[in-house]
């Protein structure tokens, strides 16, 4: 991996470079990677995707969205549709091709290790029913990379962090967000925004599990620990900004003709 796509994989996990090769191990027991799963397969469902359509899933992680598509989409319904989760970082896609064949949907899957960037800038290959990018770029520039992908009529699943506070807190508000995924005859048909307990229990799970993970990574690889610890107080102050001024928020947007 070159090292501007080092530097923009472990940017992705708000972590130094120095941590990459430890990402693996710190994430384990995370499965979502901050990407909310359940959300997304309803909102897809209630926008009539069906068993035979065609999925990307840009920036996929571990495959937990990916995979749930598949599940609850196209297995659950017999369908002849696919999944495909693009992700730069071997160790992940490794994880979701497993996730996939713990989960039976193997047949309806296909993971591969990419560059995302190349999807924004190479040439279109192939039109989709629906495309997912959740927890990777902003929502301008998420909704201008999958539209090109999506069929017209068909749907995309992007997330933005909005501010939500009182007065101007350097993030674009829900407002802002909207005025810049509708463009082009496109338009948003769902959103949602988790609640704050929600989000503290998300969140709870997820750094006590990295947490957990960097202290036995430590006592095998003691150098690492002012590193682990400080990314897990990052991860600290992320979840509390979003506890506060800060709401994550995911929409369902129909692609139009243009």
């Amino acid at each position: 991996m070159r090292a501007a796509l080092r530097r923009a994989v472990a940017a992705s996990m708000g972590a130094p470079v120095t941590l990459l090769t430890a990402l693996p191990e710190l994430f384990a027991g995370v499965q979502d990677l901050g990407a909310e799963r359940a959300a997304a397969v309803r909102m897809l469902v209630r926008a009539g995707a069906a068993p035979d359509w065609r999925f990307l899933d840009l920036g996929c992680g571990k495959g937990g969205v990916a995979v749930a598509v598949a599940r609850r989409i196209i297995a659950a319904r017999h369908g002849k549709g696919s999944v495909r989760g693009v992700d730069a970082f071997r160790p992940f896609i490794d994880a979701a091709r497993r996730l996939a064949a713990g989960n039976g949907v193997e047949g309806a899957c296909v993971f591969e290790i990419d560059d995302v960037g190349s999807f924004e800038r190479g040439p279109l290959t192939r039109r989709y029913d629906a495309a997912v990018m959740l927890n990777l770029y902003g929502c301008e520039r998420a909704s201008r990379v999958l539209r090109r992908w999506v069929r017209p009529g068909g749907v995309y699943l992007v997330d933005d962090a909005v501010w939500i506070g009182q007065g101007a807190g350097g993030a674009p508000t829900r407002e802002d967000c909207r005025g810049l995924i509708e463009r082009k005859e496109d338009r948003i048909e769902q959103e949602w925004m988790p609640s704050p307990a929600h989000l503290a229990r998300s969140a709870k799970a997820r750094i006590g599990a990295v947490e957990r993970a960097g202290a036995t990574l430590c006592k095998a690889q003691p150098r690492l620990k002012r590193t682990v610890d400080a990314y897990v107080r990052t991860l600290e102050r992320s979840a509390e900004a979003l506890s506060t001024g800060l709401r994550p928020c995911l929409w369902l947007v129909r692609r139009g003709r243009a």
